[in-house]
């Protein structure tokens, strides 16, 4: 049984016991990849390299004496000795190079987080679990050196970026290495799973095909973080084409990472999203758009007056099309909302029902919730013949407890439709790869465009 296995989380050798204090974090997280390197010669090899480059092979020669190698941690920049170079390494939530010209910062005596001696030649990393920029610190640190050293000491600049998503990739590299050739390495094995579930954001380059779908995504809220922070790489991929397109500088939707949309009168946003099928356990990643949510894109959708025809599904046959109609009652924001069991064309998706039911109801002492050319009563029953759930529209909607029974004096109601496309992840994990031109990018905007263009059809009567 592997890590990814295990039914007990802790069992993990770096899921750590104690304080949740900032330092004591990265002084562990340190301390693990210390334990890693010392344990796991191929991971140190990889690294080493990556970091040295062509200078490996003459610190590492196959004649002569053995390089004499040493990592440590938590070490004052006074205690090194028998250095003649020494190079720093940020390893931060960041990709960052330390230059010649950045400001150190003026700790007199500081110490290390991680080093690497290797005969005369000093590595130095400096260790943040976050986006803090420690090029400062680091820069203090290779002067503090020189500066408490009897020897002259060289200080070396890596003219290449690092990060735990860089150091993220070497491991997922290594391992599949060792998996390959039935000897993986325990020690990187459970630090890296460790890792990713704890700091997803570090493993943005991770395939679908890398990634298991969780059981439950509402449980497994740390998988299901790797799948959105993959997804939110592609979705700005997406982006980007449209903005290059249409001559804009779009951005993501902050709070939801969801895509802009300003084509359509309709529609604000697209989203891109894991989801699973309760009934069935399948698993999908889902294109959804949420058309009519307010009264104003409403307008647009009902007036032609026009039946609704739904397709069974958007660009290929794989990608199954689902619709469910709802009643949306908002304040300041939505607070309710009610399913109707009838998918195509219920009662209270057509013009009439827009032009009469939505808006603005008002709460009047005497007569309870009204509005010009409507009736409360004539609404409730509508509803009630429309409501999915086999509870009263009331109950299963919480209209009673977040509109009914508050202060509130008023609320608002729109009629839209969740319209979701899935591509089974099978699908996703074939088409997802790294670099330019990925499959997955081109086909997940392509079935956005499609289906964006196929509602656009139904709503404006084409």
């Amino acid at each position: 049984m592997n890590s990814e296995e295990r039914k007990n989380n802790h069992l993990n050798l770096f899921n750590f016991y104690g304080d949740n204090n900032e330092q004591l974090i990265e002084n562990n997280l340190t301390r693990a990849l210390a334990i890693c390197l010392e344990n796991d010669p191929i991971l140190f090899d990889r690294l080493l390299r990556k970091i040295l480059g062509v200078e490996y092979d003459n610190l590492f020669v196959t004649v002569g004496d053995s390089a004499e190698v040493s990592i440590g941690i938590q070490i004052k920049c006074s205690d090194f000795n028998g250095v003649k170079e020494v190079v720093g390494i940020p390893l931060s939530e960041e990709e960052l190079i330390l230059k010649e010209n950045d400001q150190a910062s003026t700790t007199d005596n500081p110490i290390t987080d991680l080093s690497i001696q290797i005969d005369e030649k000093l590595i130095i990393f400096e260790v943040k679990r976050n986006a803090t920029n420690c090029l400062g610190q680091l820069k203090n640190q290779l002067e503090k050196i020189v500066h408490h050293s009897e020897d002259d000491i060289q200080i070396s600049y890596y003219n290449e970026a690092f990060s735990w998503g860089i150091l993220m990739d070497l491991c997922r590299h290594t391992l599949k290495f060792q998996k390959d050739v039935n000897v993986e390495n325990l020690f990187t094995s459970d630090f890296y799973n460790f890792l990713k579930r704890n700091y997803p954001k570090w493993f943005r380059k991770i395939p679908f095909k890398e990634i298991s779908f969780p059981e439950s995504l509402e449980e497994d809220t740390k998988q299901k973080e790797l799948l959105e922070v993959r997804l939110n790489l592609i979705k700005q991929e997406i982006l980007n084409y449209w903005n290059k397109v249409r001559n804009s500088d779009d951005e993501l939707v902050f709070n939801r990472a969801n895509i802009p949309v300003h084509d359509y009168n309709w529609v604000d946003e697209i989203n891109i999203e894991p989801s699973s099928d309760k009934e069935t356990g399948k698993k999908f990643i889902a294109l959804k758009v949420w058309p009519g949510d307010t009264k104003t894109q409403g307008y647009s959708i009902y007036k032609k007056g026009k039946m609704f025809e739904w397709p069974p599904y958007i660009h290929k046959s794989e990608y199954e099309f689902r619709v469910q109609p709802y009643l949306k009652f908002s304040h300041m924001q939505g607070l309710c909302w009610v399913k109707t069991k009838e998918k195509t064309n219920p009662k209270t998706h057509t013009k009439e029902f827009f032009d009469r039911f939505t808006g603005k109801w008002k709460r009047d002492k005497q007569k309870g919730w009204v509005k010009n050319k409507a009736s409360w009563k004539e609404f409730d029953q509508i509803l009630e013949e429309v409501n999915a759930s086999e509870e009263d529209w009331k109950t299963a909607s919480s209209f009673n407890s977040k509109i009914e029974q508050s202060q509130r004096s008023y609320f608002y109601v729109s009629t839209g439709f969740a319209v979701e496309v899935r591509m089974p992840y099978s699908i996703a994990k074939e088409l997802d790869i790294n670099g330019d031109d990925n499959p997955i990018v081109n086909e997940l905007k392509t079935i956005s465009e499609s289906l964006l263009e196929k509602l656009n059809d139904q709503f404006t009567g084409k």
